[in-house]
């Protein structure tokens, strides 16, 4: 007599064996998700230091990089998009919505949603903070992180040494 399909036991095996794979790869795979955010973070983080570093040079070049406070309509800022709102402190930008995503790309200027990265402050003269738009919640006027985790901070300069900084604060 020829047997056919499977015995009860042999699938109570198979169900077994594929229950413990699950749990044990299960974890990984959630894991990957945290990895992929931080990795978009530390992407935007070298995108910003791009663009800082731009804009510093450009001023650098018209003689303007050293400073302590020059804005559009007062100077001459020789960067595109900075005929108007643009703020330098030491040659890099004021920590305000404007200046910064006129230099880096991708991030929302003031209060739009079409851009994967958005802007709010800490506090209402603190660092700016720079996190995935999907983590930000506007109500109607200032935006405001929903996590308090997943972000780049941004502190303009305070001296001609370029004594800025951009810290990032991974994802949990």
């Amino acid at each position: 007599m020829k047997k056919t399909g499977f015995t009860l036991i042999e699938l109570v095996v198979v169900i077994v064996i594929l229950g413990v794979l699950a749990v044990t790869a299960a974890p990984r795979f959630l894991n990957l998700q945290v990895d992929a955010k931080n990795s978009a973070l530390e992407g935007l983080k070298a995108s910003v230091q791009a663009g800082l570093d731009m804009g510093h040079q450009k001023l650098e070049i018209h003689h303007l990089a050293n400073e302590a406070y020059i804005r559009s309509g007062d100077d001459q800022i020789p960067i595109a998009g900075c005929e108007t709102r643009c703020v330098f402190r030491y040659g890099y930008p004021e920590s305000d919505y404007y200046t910064i995503t006129t230099l880096v790309d991708g991030i929302n200027k003031d209060y739009e949603e079409t851009e994967d990265w958005g802007l709010t402050k800490d506090g209402e003269h603190g660092p700016l903070l720079i996190t995935a738009r999907s983590n930000l919640k506007y109500n109607g006027g200032k935006p405001e992180m929903i996590n308090k985790n997943c972000y780049l901070r941004y502190t303009d300069a305070t001296s001609t040494s370029g004594d800025y900084t951009l810290e990032v604060f991974p994802c949990e």
